[in-house]
Parts: C-alpha cells; sequence; structure tokens
C-alpha cells in the first residue's frame, strides 16, 4: 500500500496536463483541409516512385 500511494500520485500527476490541455476537436474546414493536403502528398509520392522506376 505504501508504494502504490506514489505511483498513482506520479501517474495523476502526468495525466493532469493531457486533461487540462484537452483540445474540442477538429472543425470540417480542418478536416478537409487536412484530406486535401494529405492526398496530394500522396499523389506526389507516387510520381516520385514512378520517375525512380525510369
Amino acid at each position: 500500500m505504501k508504494r502504490i500511494v506514489p505511483v498513482l500520485l506520479l501517474a495523476a500527476g502526468l495525466l493532469a496536463p493531457a486533461v487540462g490541455f484537452a483540445d474540442d476537436g477538429v472543425t470540417p474546414g480542418q478536416f478537409t483541409a487536412n484530406n486535401v493536403w494529405m492526398m496530394l502528398a500522396a499523389g506526389l509520392v507516387f510520381i516520385m516512385h514512378l520517375g525512380f522506376a525510369t
């Protein structure tokens, strides 16, 4: 029991900032922009691989 109390206090101290700094989420506009950027980057990587194959 004496060992569990400090471990629980340490865990609570490490997890507290995660609760305090939690954001509200991603807006639909951000979600769309992130997906467009990801698809553009994936297309560029695909083209790059075609260039290495020649």
